[in-house]
């Protein structure tokens, strides 16, 4: 007698939440003015301090692929912050193809995201790159 096994599909991954990458992009901003002179950290640098490698940081950064949650916890514990349960969430088909449920939100809106948290046409970037011109002019 031969025992079928049931092939269930097992979840692989979490991407973060729209919450989630605003607050390590932030925590990154305030170490990179306090640890680094205002200078911007390669993905290598990121890398190196997070204990990931830099493959893995940018398949956080895309949000398209899903990670472990051992390796957020290792991303958010090298800016002292602690991982809560809003900022990620389980890779489904949905957000597979490049798009991330938006915990945030009271209905089940979607969002499309870019592909790098650090690009200029990423709203956070550009308030802080603005703010960054302002003082130029002052003297």
């Amino acid at each position: 007698m031969e025992l079928q096994q049931s092939k269930t599909k097992r979840r692989r991954g979490v991407v973060l939440t729209s919450i989630g990458l605003k607050r390590l992009q932030q925590a990154i901003l305030d170490a990179e003015v306090t640890e680094n002179q205002g200078d911007r950290w390669t993905i290598e640098q990121l890398s190196d301090r997070m204990n990931i490698s830099a493959k893995t940081l940018n398949r956080l950064w895309s949000r398209s692929q899903g990670v472990d949650r051992k390796t957020l916890v290792l991303c958010f514990r090298a800016f002292d912050l602690e991982l809560h349960a809003k900022d990620y969430t389980v890779v489904t088909s949905e957000n597979i193809e490049n798009e991330v449920f938006d915990s945030s939100s009271k209905s089940s809106k979607v969002e499309k995201v870019n592909s790098s948290p650090f690009s200029l046409t990423n709203s956070f970037v550009k308030k802080r790159h603005n703010l960054n011109n302002l003082s130029v002019g002052v003297s």
